[in-house]
C-alpha cells in the first residue's frame, strides 16, 4: 500500500506539469518519468488520485476539453485513458475517493451551473453523472469529499449565495442531503479540506473571511457541530488549507504561510 500510494503522489506531481507519465526515464533521487500516458490538461484545474482494490490506481482530471477524464491502472492490464465522462464543463478543482470493490466518487462543480454534481463508476454499470446535487459554489472554490463508511459520503463546499460551508451528505438509507450552513463566511477564493476523524466524526478546515486565519469545523456523534477559534495565524490570501488524519486522535492541517518560489 506504501508503494502504491507514492506512485499515486508521482502521478499527480506529473500530471500538474500538463502530462500524465509512465515508462521510465533516469531522474535525480531514484525518480522516474516516461512519456505521456494522458493528453494536455486544462491550465489553472486539479485533479484527484486515488488507490483502488487489488493494487490497481485512477487519477481524475480536467483535460483541455474542459471535462473530466480517468487514467487507470489495472495490475494486469496496465494503464489505460478514458475518453471524457462529463459533458457541461467543469468550474472547480476535483475531490474523489474509491468506493468500495471496483467503485469510485468523484465530486466537481459544473460549469453549466455551478451546482455540485457527483461521477460515479460502479462495476456492473459503469460510468455515470448524476443530477445536480447542490445549491451554486462560490466562484474559486472547489469541494472536499470523502468516504464516510458503510456506504456512505460525506462532502463540504462553500455555497455561492452565504459564502458559508454547507455538507452535502450521502446516506444508503436515506438517500442526499444538503445542510444548512456550518460555518462563519469563508475568505473568498480558498476551499476547506475535510476527512473522516473515526467513530461518526469528521473534521474540515477552512480560513474564514473574518481574520484569514485557519479554523476547525468539528462534528462528534455526542454533541454535534462546532467551529473553534484560530488555530494559525493569517494565511497568504487565496491559499487553502489540506488536512488528513495523523492517527491517535489527531490531525495535522498543512497551509502556506508567505510567498515562495517553487521550480
Amino acid at each position: 500500500m506504501r508503494v502504491l500510494v507514492l506512485i499515486l503522489i508521482r502521478i499527480l506531481l506529473l500530471l500538474c506539469r500538463g502530462a500524465l507519465l509512465a515508462a521510465p526515464a533516469a531522474l535525480a533521487d531514484g525518480w522516474t518519468q516516461g512519456p505521456a500516458l494522458a493528453g494536455p490538461v486544462q491550465s489553472g484545474t486539479s485533479l484527484v488520485g486515488f488507490a483502488m482494490d487489488g493494487g490497481a490506481a485512477q487519477v481524475d482530471y480536467v483535460g483541455s476539453d474542459g471535462e473530466i477524464h480517468a487514467v487507470s491502472y489495472d495490475p494486469s492490464a496496465g494503464w489505460e485513458q478514458s475518453p471524457a465522462l462529463t459533458g457541461n464543463g467543469v468550474a472547480s478543482g476535483l475531490t474523489g475517493f474509491a468506493f468500495g470493490t471496483g467503485a469510485s466518487r468523484t465530486y466537481f462543480a459544473s460549469e453549466a451551473d455551478d451546482d455540485i454534481y457527483e461521477l460515479s463508476l460502479n462495476p456492473s454499470i459503469g460510468w455515470a453523472v448524476s443530477a445536480a446535487l447542490t445549491s451554486p459554489v462560490a466562484t474559486g472554490t472547489s469541494p472536499s469529499g470523502f468516504d464516510f463508511g458503510s456506504g456512505a459520503a460525506r462532502i463540504y463546499s462553500v455555497e455561492a449565495d452565504d459564502s458559508e460551508i454547507h455538507e452535502l451528505s450521502y446516506n444508503p438509507s436515506n438517500g442526499w442531503a444538503v445542510s444548512a450552513a456550518l460555518t462563519p463566511p469563508v475568505q473568498a477564493g480558498t476551499s476547506p479540506s475535510g476527512f473522516d476523524f473515526g467513530n461518526g466524526a469528521v473534521r474540515v478546515y477552512f480560513v474564514a473571511a473574518a481574520d484569514g486565519r485557519i479554523h476547525e469545523l468539528s462534528y462528534n456523534p455526542s454533541n454535534g457541530w462546532a467551529v473553534g477559534a484560530a488555530l494559525t495565524p493569517a494565511v497568504r490570501a487565496g491559499s487553502s488549507p489540506i488536512g488528513l488524519d495523523f492517527g491517535g486522535g489527531g490531525s495535522t492541517t498543512w497551509r502556506p504561510t508567505t510567498p515562495r518560489s517553487m521550480s
